[in-house]
């Protein structure tokens, strides 16, 4: 299993956590999505998860990864 962390802008509620972690599950290969709005990051667990992939997620979700 590998674990990636990525700082989301624009999080700011629970529907920002629902929308993401819908999105971002659908990546093949997320095993598991954890969103933390106070630290504004989203953790990605699972094998062989493709980094554009899950940044187009959360572009999909609304949102823009950081960095």
């Amino acid at each position: 299993m590998t674990t990636h962390t990525y700082s989301v802008d624009g999080m700011s509620c629970g529907h920002c956590v629902t929308a993401i972690t819908n999105e971002v599950t659908r990546v093949q290969g997320v095993d598991r999505v954890d969103v933390d709005l106070e630290a504004r990051t989203v953790t990605v667990t699972g094998e062989g998860i493709d980094d554009t992939a899950v940044r187009e997620a959360v572009d999909e979700a609304g949102y823009t990864v950081v960095g």
